[in-house]
């Protein structure tokens, strides 16, 4: 057992100790490990367990695990149509298709497996454990959502979520410097206690001679994927944290992750990014445009934005030369994409997915059965036609659900979590391997949905009322939250 391993189980010990809202900014931390196993995969069937899935888990028992004993009426409201009974609906398809598909339509239908051992690999159809372990990583994702939206929306939550989505995408700009440092100091195998996964790790990639960053990631789509999603949650967020240092504090990170994702040199970040500046260009402009949007943070970021296309037009004139290894970078990664040899065997992956919804009539092929280079043909391949409309419903629903009435800041928060999902499920619709939207998707997912509902119960039993005008969020040093009159 590494010493990372060892400090990350005293973590969780802490966790389960502390208050819910420790553990989802220890989850938020523990994202940027994504090829680190807490426990030997030879003892758990080879199954990597990964930092963020145990704190994930904490989070389960420290919110969700009370709320099913008890039946709470939150837990049944949460299980309606109008809460997350889509969700729920699709994990129960997902499961029953997992546990028939495989066995119906065994060597019927040809697939991808999802441990990749030759380009080009397909194999038929049958039972694999890769399907007990994607259903777990679903049924994991799935209750996550669940716990952030039974987590009490008070005072202690927004700060709370502030204070975590800021400390974690700080801890993936440190691991992607960390990687740096160590790969051009020579000394890259001094991260191999953080690199104890057993499927494949890409970690010396390179494009035009240049490595490419991966942080503690598998690989570095991985890392630039998680690099976007991180940097759109926290600027659309930005306006929430109070001026002075800490929205100061969550500018200089939004910067570092972009930057990060950009030396991830992920085709999938890029187009993530590009995204992302697009919502945010739009979403930004209305918000200037707007009878109360003229406020002195938005005419910064408006002279800040007409300043750098000064800058850029300025340099396209005068040294052209200075944009040739950006559009030499971008060209090889975007433009001539198709011509390389992995975007020809990922174009197969897709096919031969999709060709096994068909040969199984619609209901698909089970949870890690077959192996995608999209997320949404992940979901329909995966789950079937069935599936993928009960997890389609629950993303509409999602996107449109609105605050509740008389909480403005409510609504901004879920407005601003809304606009951040684009870029990122972008991205995962240019890398998705599997259906398991992840755990930052969930966080997301499940505080929309809490934001959205009318104040009732929380878990323990005492009543909240709605977040007024009166209340700004404030977040705090390692999760201590304030309030303060406005």
């Amino acid at each position: 057992m590494t010493y990372p391993v060892v400090l990350f189980w005293a973590l969780f010990l802490w966790g389960l100790v502390s208050p819910p809202a420790t553990s989802l900014t220890l989850l938020f931390m523990a994202m940027p490990f994504g090829s680190m196993s807490m426990v030997s995969p030879d003892l758990i069937g080879g199954v990597t367990l990964m930092p963020q899935s145990i704190f994930g888990i904490a989070l389960m028992l420290k919110v969700l695990a009370p709320a099913i004993m008890s039946l709470s009426p939150r837990l049944r409201a949460a299980m309606s149509a109008s809460q997350l009974g889509f969700l729920f609906s699709f994990l129960v398809t997902a499961i029953l298709v997992t546990f028939l598909a495989p066995r119906l339509f065994e060597a019927e239908a040809v697939i991808v497996p999802m441990r990749v051992t030759h380009a080009f690999a397909t194999e038929l159809l049958a039972p694999i454990q890769a399907n007990f372990t994607q259903t777990a990583y679903l049924a994991l994702s799935v209750g996550i959502v669940f716990s952030a939206a039974l987590l009490p929306i008070g005072r202690e939550v927004p700060g709370q979520f502030l204070s975590a989505v800021l400390l974690g995408g700080a801890v993936a700009v440190g691991t992607g410097l960390l990687d740096q440092a160590a790969t051009s100091s020579g000394m890259a195998d001094r991260l191999e206690p953080f690199r104890n996964a057993t499927y494949a790790l890409m970690t010396n990639a390179e494009v035009q001679g240049t490595r490419r960053v991966v942080g503690l990631m598998a690989e570095a789509s991985s890392y630039g994927g998680l690099c976007v999603g991180l940097a759109s949650t926290l600027a659309f967020l930005r306006p929430l944290y109070p001026a002075g240092r800490p929205r100061q504090r969550a500018t200089i990170v939004t910067l570092l992750l972009i930057w990060m994702a950009y030396q991830s040199t992920s085709s999938a970040a890029f187009g993530g990014l590009a995204v992302f500046a697009a919502v945010y260009f739009v979403q930004r402009t209305l918000r200037l445009l707007s009878p109360s949007g003229v406020t002195p943070d938005t005419m910064w970021e408006f002279a800040a934005g007409v300043g750098g296309v000064i800058v850029v037009l300025a340099l396209v004139t005068f040294q052209p030369d200075v944009f040739t290894p950006l559009l030499n970078l971008i060209d090889e990664l975007i433009f001539h994409k198709s011509n390389t040899g992995s975007y020809v065997e990922r174009s197969m992956w897709n096919t031969v997915s999709l060709d096994a919804v068909w040969a199984t009539y619609g209901l698909g092929v089970g949870l890690g059965s077959t192996r995608t280079s999209n997320w949404f043909i992940a979901i329909i391949s995966s789950t079937g036609v069935l599936g993928a409309s009960l997890l389609g419903a629950f993303l509409v629903q999602t996107l449109l659900r609105r605050a509740w009435p008389g909480r403005p800041q409510a609504s901004e928060m879920a407005t601003a979590l809304k606009l951040s999902l684009v870029p990122h499920l972008a991205v995962m619709g240019v890398a998705g391997s599997n259906p398991d939207f992840g755990l930052l998707n969930a966080i997301v997912f499940g505080t929309i949905t809490a934001l959205a509902r009318p104040a009732g119960l929380v878990p323990s039993g005492r009543r909240i009322g709605p977040l007024s005008v009166e209340t700004r969020w404030r977040p705090g040093r390692f999760g201590r939250l304030g309030k303060r009159p406005m």
